[in-house]
């Protein structure tokens, strides 16, 4: 039985003998919501397999903006779970904090054994790089942070994955660089002039 499971499990009888506070569960609610009406449908990803490769890419790109837009909402969704982590939960429910942050940290260490998320933490380091130069000229370190993270993940991927062929690995790998590329790109693009507009209206107050 692993980490998360007993502490599902002993959450569950916490639970039964200290319920949550209708606003925690009310902001559970909305959050576990929002997040599965804005998730990509995975027969749409199974289908992007199918095919010859310009067939996959027409299908890639023409679902390229959905992604984007799923990617971007559940990154919300996740700064959201964090801040009712730090807020609401010592107040509502003080016991549950220390072991939703185990279980948060049990979930990011099994998801950096996972060859796509360092292709996808690569990816949206040196996007989040070129979209914020907006505001700032690229900074060399993330860029380079990040192609670092692209070449482990990538590589790792070709080496370690044999149970597809090479031209499915590379394709894949594509697929998911651009996907989280183009959401970082996009979400500190418009995070930057954001940030820029405030400055300016600032300055001319």
């Amino acid at each position: 039985m692993s980490i998360t499971t007993r502490i599902n499990s002993f959450e569950n009888h916490l639970d039964y003998w200290l319920p949550n506070h209708s606003l925690q569960i009310a902001l559970d609610d909305f959050r576990e919501g929002l997040s599965s009406y804005f998730v990509y449908p995975k027969e749409a990803r199974e289908y992007e397999q199918i095919g010859a490769w310009h067939e996959q890419a027409i299908v890639f790109f023409s679902s390229l903006p959905h992604k984007i837009a799923s990617n971007i909402v559940r990154s919300l969704n996740d700064i959201a779970y964090v801040l009712s982590l730090a807020v609401l939960y010592p107040l509502s429910h003080p016991l549950k904090t220390p072991f939703e942050l185990i279980k948060l940290a049990a979930r990011a260490l099994e998801e950096l054994s996972k060859t796509e998320n360092w292709i996808k933490l690569g990816a949206s380091t040196v996007g989040s790089a070129i979209g914020y130069s907006v505001i700032t000229p690229i900074n060399p370190i993330a860029f380079s942070i990040g192609m670092a993270m692209l070449s482990v993940g990538v590589t790792a991927k070709l080496l370690l994955q044999t149970q597809i062929s090479i031209s499915q690995k590379i394709s894949q790998s594509l697929q998911l660089m651009m996907t989280a590329a183009a959401t970082s790109i996009c979400s500190w693009y418009a995070l930057g002039n954001a940030q820029h507009v405030i400055l300016r209206n600032s300055v001319v107050s």
